[in-house]
């Protein structure tokens, strides 16, 4: 088989094989095994100051930016080490991956990417291969950080509150319409425009309209 050198965009990770290989839903995927490089270093556990030993090892897989239509999964095994004077156990970081997902972290900034250029969760999901909950919740915090931001209560608590716009909305678009064709109930809408030309839909039964929604309407 013939191979194609890139240069990798995951620090840590020394790619050993790469293979063709099939995923979970049937289609075909480029399967890059290899190793982080921590696992080739010795862990000292600073309390002790004794050599850690692996105690057990985990197989990893994170999906990672595509080559066209083909995915591209990066998989290792992850090593939990342990101190055979006190029985301590860690587990390293590792460099490349996403907090929160399975993924690395160029393909989150890749996913960030396309929401911004105004793609729909759907599109993402298609173009990326991840499952629509992920690019959901990449999303969602994605939003958070641009409008939101952490406040405490009186009682100390943090929170998060929305930032108050440097330039009030001129306009608020509120419809109703049938969201199935055989189907007696309706839902209203109201669409908010986000930077880059960005427009977000919201979806609500008609039982949630508000006396707000119904003047915005007329």
């Amino acid at each position: 088989m013939e191979y194609i050198k890139l240069p990798s965009q995951l620090p840590g990770f020394i790619n050993t094989e790469t293979i063709l290989g099939s995923t979970r839903t049937g289609g075909i995927a480029y399967i890059l095994r290899g190793e982080l490089a921590s696992s080739k270093e010795p862990h000292i556990y600073s309390h002790c100051q004794t050599r850690m030993y692996i105690n057990q090892s985990r197989d990893t897989e994170l999906k990672d930016i595509p080559h066209g239509n083909t995915m591209c999964v990066v998989a290792f095994k992850r090593h939990q080490y342990i101190c055979p004077s006190c029985g301590h156990t860690e587990v390293p970081e590792i460099p490349f991956k996403a907090k929160g997902h399975r993924v690395t972290l160029p393909m989150l900034n890749f996913a960030h990417g396309l929401l911004e250029m105004g793609l729909t969760n759907s599109e993402v999901c298609y173009l990326t291969g991840l499952n629509k909950n992920t690019v959901k919740d990449i999303d969602l915090k994605h939003l958070q950080a641009l409008f939101t931001t952490v406040e405490s209560d009186e009682s100390g608590d943090e929170k998060r509150v929305l930032m108050k716009p440097e330039k009030q909305a001129k306009f608020l678009g509120i419809d109703e319409f049938k969201l199935h064709a055989r189907s007696h109930s309706r839902q209203f809408s109201f669409g908010c425009r986000y930077p880059r030309s960005r427009m977000r839909r919201c979806v609500y039964p008609r039982k949630y309209r508000t006396g707000a929604g119904n003047n915005l309407r007329r």
